[in-house]
């Protein structure tokens, strides 16, 4: 097994470099040796990057196949993250055939099992977040409203003081002037 997965690591990297030929050669005898030893989920990984080559060849029905069988294996070995890394694989292969249902169909699976992943409703979590944010900022704004309002409040009556001082001062000299002109 744990040659086997050695092996399957250099055709995966041949196929990320672009050289199909070469990762196609290493990973189709992969597969049966994978089957033989019964490991289930290293046949899976090798026939979703079959499905990667044969997509790359441009033979989308072989691809759809291979991703097919994948994706079953997968949802099997309950592997979720893989299981959506294979709607997506499907999805943009129906999408190149012109099969629009069924690339629907694998997109929605695709970003239901992504939220699953996730542990939360990702969208719904957003908007709960968003609409949080703005009563945050709606509250703040209120609570600046008031300490302004406080401000106001402060300052009237401050100037009402003054006045009366001043309206106090002003009506003591007159009284003052006037008992000295008296006088």
């Amino acid at each position: 097994p744990g040659m086997l997965d050695a092996q399957f690591h250099v055709g995966r990297a041949l196929l990320l470099l672009g050289r199909i030929d070469e990762a196609q050669a290493t990973l189709e005898p992969l597969l049966a040796e994978a089957g033989r030893l019964g490991q289930r989920a290293s046949q899976a990984h090798i026939q979703f990057r079959l499905a990667e080559i044969a997509a790359a060849r441009g033979d989308r029905r072989a691809a759809i196949d291979l991703a097919q069988r994948s994706l079953a294996s997968y949802v099997a070995l309950d592997n979720p993250h893989r299981q959506a890394k294979a709607h997506g694989l499907l999805q943009s292969l129906y999408t190149a055939v012109g099969d629009t249902a069924s690339a629907q169909r694998h997109e929605i699976e695709r970003l239901r099992l992504r939220e699953r992943l996730l542990g939360v409703n990702v969208t719904r979590r957003v908007g709960a977040l968003f609409e949080q944010f703005r009563a945050q900022r709606d509250a703040d704004r209120i609570r600046l409203l008031e300490r302004d309002n406080e401000v106001v409040q402060a300052r009237r009556e401050r100037d009402r003081y003054q006045r009366g001082i001043w309206t106090l001062v002003a009506a003591s000299l007159g009284v003052s002037l006037a008992l000295v002109g008296w006088r």
